[in-house]
């Protein structure tokens, strides 16, 4: 299949480009004009601005699937309400507007942050819990996610959990979470890895999905950043003591079993990635 991957540019759309160039198919990236596609030669490029329906009409043209990744994140989603629907709503209508008119199907890549602050709620979240965003971001995920069932456009939905990186990054001050609250993130290979497998199961169209690590993943954030930070500490860099949240926001533990029988993505435990977190770490302080 000819797939285009939107915010291919990205760390995930990178990792979801080389599984799907590996599987045979062919894969036009689209992003900004300004980022960074050193490394993304041996793919069509296309660079433009989803926000102009005639960019997200020639983007669709000629392929079979659309993974629409690209998307303005937290913090700077929070900062402009109307910047952060052009870019997260708008742009997925008119590339819903497209794929229908060309006949492409999409896997659209929303997020948990729909579900807002959950804690009253029994666990694991179910995708039929009630959508009741406490921020911009989350708000505009609910109306794309709306938008793109609206418009008939055949299509998967991923509500995604935080996304953990084995980088040597700095960690966010406060974690976006509070100490006692639960949490189950997933590693950014296991996400490519379900998109990738949502592209060629058609069990999965239709579908909405979570997209989290799995029981290992399990926790509590004051857990979490503890086991993080002894992740470091092995590495030889000792951090700041954390800071978290006062109040709970969003991340919870989710029901991933129905997506995990589909698409066969947990495969990174939490043990797994804190050793590549420690190896990565290790690697950067040389």
């Amino acid at each position: 299949m000819k797939i285009l991957v939107t915010g291919g540019a990205g760390r995930t759309g990178r990792q979801l480009a080389g599984l799907l160039a590996a599987q045979g198919h062919q894969i036009r990236i689209f992003d900004l004009p300004f980022v960074d596609y050193t490394g993304l030669e041996q793919y069509e490029v296309a660079k433009g601005d989803l926000t102009d329906p005639a960019t997200a009409d020639t983007a669709v043209q000629g392929v079979d699937q659309v993974l629409h990744l690209a998307a303005i994140l937290p913090p700077a989603s929070e900062r402009d309400r109307a910047r952060t629907f052009a870019i997260n709503v708008n742009a997925t209508r008119y590339l819903c507007q497209a794929a229908k008119e060309h006949g492409a199907e999409i896997v659209f890549t929303s997020s948990v942050e729909v579900y807002g602050n959950s804690a009253d709620l029994k666990p694991p979240v179910r995708v039929d819990y009630p959508r009741r965003p406490v921020n911009i971001y989350g708000e505009s995920k609910v109306a794309s996610e709306d938008a793109l069932l609206a418009s008939g456009a055949p299509s998967t939905i991923l509500r995604i959990s935080g996304i953990a990186v084995p980088a040597f990054l700095e960690p966010p001050r406060p974690w976006p979470f509070t100490a006692d609250q639960r949490m189950e993130f997933v590693a950014v290979a296991d996400v490519a890895r379900a998109i990738a497998a949502a592209v060629t199961n058609r069990a999965a169209r239709g579908k909405i999905l979570h997209i989290a690590g799995g029981p290992t993943w399990q926790t509590t954030g004051r857990e979490y950043v503890r086991r993080v930070y002894e992740a470091y500490s092995k590495a030889g860099l000792d951090l700041d003591e954390p800071g978290f949240l006062d109040k709970s926001e969003t991340f919870d533990w989710y029901e991933t079993a129905e997506a995990q029988a589909l698409l066969g993505y947990q495969q990174t435990s939490f043990p797994q990635f804190l050793e590549q977190l420690e190896k990565s770490v290790e690697e950067a302080l040389g």
